[in-house]
């Protein structure tokens, strides 16, 4: 086993701070949203106590905003809180229709949000 990805829940609970405090690197997703933006904030704040190296990837930035001005914001964000940017999707419908019913990058390997999750990927195997 090379890597071992925990989506948890947004919140601090037992099983978040568990999973934080084993892990090698913490990567956030978080979306733009003020609610997301705070507790983003508090995760960084937690992952520094525990001294874990932490990344950002922002997420569900609307679809209309220029590709230029997404990667500015995201990491007008990721420095704001002192953490590195590995990437940021716009949101997508198609991604969103896609839920449940298959792995979007598998039954969509062509759209360029899959080059976007390629590209991620590739930036966490060079965690290690």
């Amino acid at each position: 086993l090379d890597y071992l990805l925990i989506d948890t829940h947004p919140g601090l609970e037992n099983d978040t701070l568990l999973v934080m405090g084993v892990c090698d690197h913490l990567l956030i997703v978080s979306r733009i949203d003020q609610q997301d933006i705070f507790g983003t904030g508090v995760m960084v704040e937690i992952a520094e106590t525990l001294e874990k190296p932490t990344h950002l990837v922002v997420n569900m930035i609307p679809s209309g905003m220029k590709p230029s001005d997404a990667s500015k914001l995201a990491l007008n964000i990721g420095n704001s809180f002192k953490v590195e940017v590995m990437g940021w999707f716009p949101f997508s419908e198609d991604v969103q229709g896609s839920l449940s019913k298959s792995v979007f990058i598998l039954t969509s390997p062509k759209h360029p949000i899959a080059s976007r999750f390629q590209d991620l990927a590739k930036k966490v195997e060079a965690f290690s």
